[in-house]
């Protein structure tokens, strides 16, 4: 693609725009994922879901530089946004959902914390367990933007690994990470989805962003996101 010269300022309407873009693209690729996945092509699955998280960390992005025009008056350049665009792990933050952890099978000291919060009424073990679970979903948050950009290279690339003793095969990535990325994608998808509806909390972050979407003419329609029932099927997909 051929770029110009980065001098030229855009308008706030064009970073609005490649703000939905963006978000257009994700769920192109969070639903492609899924047709992946399903017909267990897993690494592929997992590489478009990942990708799928990066542009909803630029549709994310795109928006804050939007009200950085608006409310600031601050001049931004074509260039400027490839530059801040640039950064795969930050997009990866950006694109970030909920905290969450994944209890497998095989996970029997996560299956022990997550079996003591499945009570009818509170108890001290109940709350312990809660609160260690919470705290573990936070610490996997902070690493994980660095770990699926990790994923993302090893789902396309092959090359020699760490040591120097081996190739990176992208065929050889566990499935359980395509599953991972897409649950990840999906979670983050809906959300961003909610806050550009009518009665989603956006209109109260951001009131102004919300009547500029409303009043593009042109503004796509976006895909939905994945229901529970999909996702519990993705689930069971790679667990029998």
């Amino acid at each position: 693609m051929k770029r110009s010269s980065g001098l030229r300022e855009v308008s706030p309407q064009f970073i609005l725009e490649g703000s939905v873009y963006a978000l257009e693209q994700a769920g192109l690729l969070l639903h492609d994922s899924v047709f992946l996945y399903r017909n267990e092509k897993y690494t592929s699955a997992a590489s478009l879901s990942l990708f799928a998280i990066e542009e909803i960390g630029r549709s994310r992005l795109l928006h804050h530089m939007w009200k950085e025009v608006v409310t600031k008056g601050i001049a931004v350049s074509d260039q400027t946004i490839r530059l801040k665009c640039e950064n795969h792990v930050f997009k990866q933050t950006l694109g970030q959902g909920r905290p969450v952890v994944y209890v497998g099978k095989s996970d029997k000291a996560l299956s022990r914390l997550f079996e003591a919060t499945l009570v009818k009424h509170a108890t001290p073990a109940s709350i312990e367990a809660s609160a260690e679970l919470q705290s573990i979903a936070r610490r996997l948050h902070r690493r994980l933007p660095s770990k699926r950009h990790e994923w993302r290279q090893k789902s396309i690339y092959v090359e020699p690994d760490e040591a120097g003793i081996a190739w990176n095969r992208p065929k050889a990535l566990p499935n359980k990470i395509a599953f991972d990325s897409l649950y990840g994608a999906n979670d983050a998808y809906s959300m961003e989805l909610r806050r550009l509806t009518p009665t989603g909390s956006i209109k109260n972050e951001d009131p102004a962003y919300h009547l500029a979407v409303k009043a593009w003419k042109g503004c796509p329609a976006l895909q939905g996101a994945l229901s529970m029932k999909i996702i519990e099927e993705l689930w069971i997909q790679i667990n029998k």
